[in-house]
């Protein structure tokens, strides 16, 4: 199975042990439209002033640590500390990155397995 990282306002994932294991779907962004209908034609004005509407990601990601209390403890120290729009960059695209703001820490199942 292929682990895949990310970076979030500079903190590489792979550094704290998270890792995504499935890519999440990223469909193309929908244009932030203003419609203005006008009485007596048919259709309506279109508008766009070049931005587009949010989106919700969701990363399914693994955390490997000695430690899982720990690992958790550091990793929302790293990635919730700073509220507010970040660049995240995902490792199965170099070509491109987004703005993102955390909107909470997610299902949190720890899992143990023993080698």
């Amino acid at each position: 199975m292929i682990q895949h990282g990310f970076i979030f306002d500079g903190n590489d994932s792979t550094k704290l042990g998270m890792t995504f294991y499935r890519a999440p779907e990223l469909s193309p962004p929908q244009p932030r439209l203003t419609k203005i209908s006008v009485p007596g034609k048919s259709g309506d004005y279109t508008q766009w002033a070049g931005d587009y509407d949010n989106r919700t990601l969701t990363l399914y990601c693994n955390l490997i640590a000695p430690s899982y209390a720990n690992a958790m403890a550091a990793v929302n120290r790293v990635l919730l500390v700073n509220p507010g729009y970040h660049k995240l960059e995902l490792s199965t695209d170099n070509d491109h990155y987004l703005l993102a703001q955390l909107q909470e820490g997610g299902e949190q199942t720890p899992i143990s397995r023993e080698i």
